[in-house]
Formats: structure tokens, sequence, C-alpha cells
């Protein structure tokens, strides 16, 4: 049991905020480059089949929501955009600081 002398690990380890925090970024980015190429969840769907790629618009929309996805998910998801894998990040990290959303500290 934690107390003020002896916190427990979940209370001192940083890394949940971490998490929420890159989570957080990618899902602004991805979000970002749907809505720069005008696609909706649907057609995202629609997109990935073509690929291959077989997930729901439900399951699309909790990844994306959450952030919660593999990297590899991440360039499968741009490729049905028609983009490229070089992605400017600057929009994410902008509208992270216009949610006043910071960085963890290193």
């Amino acid at each position: 049991m934690a107390n003020e002398k002896n916190p427990s690990h979940a209370e001192t380890d940083p890394a949940p905020r971490v998490r929420t925090y890159w989570n957080e970024q990618a899902r602004n980015l991805l979000q970002a480059e749907m809505s720069r190429r005008g696609a909706s969840y649907k057609h995202l769907v629609r997109l990935l089949e073509a690929d291959g790629i077989k997930v729901s618009e439900e399951s699309l929309m909790t990844r994306v929501n959450r952030g919660t996805f593999p990297l590899a998910f991440f360039l499968q998801v741009v490729r049905a955009l028609g983009g490229s894998a070089v992605i400017d990040i600057s929009h994410a990290m902008t509208t992270a600081a216009a949610t006043e959303t910071k960085p963890p500290p290193r």
C-alpha cells in the first residue's frame, strides 16, 4: 500500500503520462492527414480494403481516436490516403500547443 513516505511505482512512474502525450500526437497527426485529404473514416476503410487491409469503421475510429496503433498501420493509412511516408509533424505539434498539451519532461 502506498503512502507519502513510500509512494507506489504507479504514482512515480512517468510512463503513462508519456504514453498519453505521444498517443495524442499520433492521433492528431493521423487525423490531420485524413482532414488534409478530405477522407472520412468510411472512405478510409474502403481505401485500406483496396490495399488488402481489413478493418471495420468502428475499429478504425477506435484506433485513431486512442492514438494506439503501430507505425506500420500509420504507414498503411498514409499510403492508402495517397501520401508519402515523409510527414510534416508540425501540424500535430501545433495542435498540441494550441490545446496546451505539453511534452513530458525528459
